[in-house]
């Protein structure tokens, strides 16, 4: 009848999705969408989602981007351990299972989120 808050460690969020995007081999953002533009941004990507059109991020997401918001795991680390493997040892082996189950496509919207994270030449 408990509940836990797993993790291991709390990340700003520019050095979780450079975390992530080295692990899945994707390029990193290589620019910072300013706090004021994160709401508008937030509603047009749920107008595009009601219609259909399949984004990797939604609204919600995109509002908290700008948010630093930490958790506190030590109820879960001291009722049920210290966590055994870091973090970015979780996000490989979810990444390679993603992959393995078939999960992981380059469609044409990963393939856009690519090229846009591309460093200017």
């Amino acid at each position: 009848g408990e509940r836990y808050i797993l993790g291991t460690a709390n990340y700003k969020y520019a050095d979780w999705m450079r975390m992530i995007a080295e692990v899945v081999g994707a390029a990193r953002p290589r620019m910072r969408t300013p706090g004021w533009a994160l709401p508008p941004l937030a509603a047009l990507f749920d107008a595009l989602r009601g219609l259909g059109l399949k984004l990797p991020v939604d609204g919600n997401q995109t509002r908290l981007g700008g948010q630093d918001i930490y958790f506190d795991f030590s109820k879960g680390w001291s009722e049920l351990g210290a966590p055994q493997i870091e973090m970015r040892q979780s996000v490989e082996d979810t990444y390679r299972w993603y992959a393995e189950h078939g999960y992981v496509k380059q469609d044409l919207v990963a393939k856009v989120i690519d090229v846009l994270g591309q460093p200017l030449r």
